[in-house]
């Protein structure tokens, strides 16, 4: 079902008015398999070069970054790797909201309790920055500073 819903988005944009919302409605089940696979389907969404969901259900999006404080490493690793994405693919500009949570989810990252997952995000941000710099804000730079590793 999540497959079929992220292609959706490509050929039938409208459509997922109405779905989002209600698998955004499921980031709180306490399944982790199904939460995990209902955060990797909105990462997706949002770090699409070719959507603006992220954009037009910003209270989704806001929903969605709270993820960073899952009980579930998984989630948290997930959701660390589409924060990076978006920055990626959105950038700033008319994206600055996305990118200015995603930057603070990130930063959140970087101190999680789990060494993997702060040793996965410097990784990450760092590939990014060494790519697009511009891409990666001086509040991340000074939190990437700052994390112990």
């Amino acid at each position: 079902m999540y497959a079929i819903v992220f292609e959706l988005h490509r050929i039938a944009p409208n459509v997922l008015t109405t779905v989002v919302g209600n698998v955004t409605a499921l980031l709180s089940i306490s399944d982790p398999e199904r939460r995990h696979a209902v955060v990797k389907l909105l990462g997706r969404l949002f770090y699409s070069p070719s959507s603006d969901i992220g954009s037009k259900f910003g209270s989704c999006y806001c929903k969605w970054t709270e993820r960073v404080n899952d009980v579930d490493a998984n989630v948290r690793k997930t959701v660390g790797r589409c924060l990076v994405k978006i920055l990626e693919n959105k950038g700033s500009g008319a994206n600055g909201e996305l990118s200015r949570l995603a930057t603070a989810g990130l930063t959140q990252l970087l101190n999680d309790t789990s060494a993997e997952i702060r040793i996965e995000v410097v990784h990450n941000i760092c590939d990014l920055a060494s790519e697009s710099p511009s891409k990666v804000s001086e509040r991340s730079e000074r939190a990437l500073k700052k994390t112990r590793v």
